[in-house]
C-alpha cells in the first residue's frame, strides 16, 4: 500500500489527533477515509443525461417576472 507524508501545523494536527480518537480509530486511516470520501463526492457517469428524462405533466417551468414593474432607473 502506497504511503503518503503530510506536513500539518501543531493546531491541525491536534484537531485530526482528537477527531480519530473520537471514532476510536487511527490517525492515517481517519485521513484515509476523509480523502476517500471528499475524492469519490463526484456525480456519477451520465448524470448530466438525465435532465428532461422525466415526463410528467406535475413538472412545469416556473413562472418567469417579465420585469416590466421594475424601478425606473438613471441613465448612465
Amino acid at each position: 500500500m502506497p504511503q503518503v507524508s503530510l506536513y500539518l501545523n501543531e493546531k491541525t494536527y491536534a484537531k485530526v489527533r482528537r477527531a480519530a480518537e473520537a471514532e476510536s480509530i487511527s490517525i492515517s486511516k481517519w485521513v484515509s477515509e476523509k480523502l476517500d470520501r471528499t475524492i469519490s463526492a463526484d456525480w456519477p457517469d451520465g448524470f448530466d443525461k438525465l435532465f428532461g428524462s422525466i415526463i410528467d405533466d406535475s413538472f412545469k417551468a416556473p413562472r418567469r417576472d417579465t420585469f416590466t414593474s421594475d424601478a425606473v432607473r438613471e441613465k448612465l
